[in-house]
């Protein structure tokens, strides 16, 4: 196992209560694990099947809320948050490939709000030609800083679906 993938795998280890790895625990259970006492976390699904089980999971959790709407409309309200620093982690379903345009749009009304704060996408690499669009789009927004990671288990292909995810 790559070192850089440790810490990541401790994390899904202690999810699961132990060595064996019975569950996957989606991005929000991860994210919440790693909040500490005075940090927050602000959610939002709109899938009808996807939602009672954020609000199952979370529903007595006081540093999370959850909200049924639209997640890049939810964005725009909370920013700029109270706290001066910060993580948006941005993990639309990907369903329509517009979807990628809208993470630019989210990225460009977001950083005018909230400059300081970091924004993290998650995404699956299915047709590389809407990442690299996704991409050419954040880079011509003028954010300095950009970091763009890849974890792949076989090259592109254009006949299997998702081969990496970033």
């Amino acid at each position: 196992m790559p070192e850089e993938l440790t810490s990541y795998l401790d994390s899904i280890r202690t999810l699961n209560q132990g060595e064996d790895l019975r569950y996957y625990p989606g991005s929000p259970r991860v994210a919440r694990a790693q909040l500490r006492k005075q940090d927050r976390m602000v959610l939002t699904e709109l899938h009808p099947s996807d939602f009672p089980l954020l609000e199952q999971e979370f529903h007595r959790d006081r540093q999370v809320r959850i909200y049924k709407e639209d997640g890049f409309k939810r964005l725009k309200a909370s920013l700029p948050p109270q706290e001066r620093r910060g993580l948006v982690l941005i993990d639309p379903p990907y369903e329509l490939a517009k979807e990628y345009r809208d993470v630019v749009n989210a990225i460009a009304q977001s950083y005018k709000r909230w400059a300081t704060g970091i924004y993290a996408i998650w995404y699956p690499v299915v047709n590389r030609y809407d990442i690299d669009d996704m991409l050419e789009g954040l880079e011509g927004l003028g954010i300095r800083k950009i970091l763009q990671i890849e974890l792949g288990v076989s090259p592109d292909t254009n006949e299997r679906g998702m081969t990496h995810l970033g």
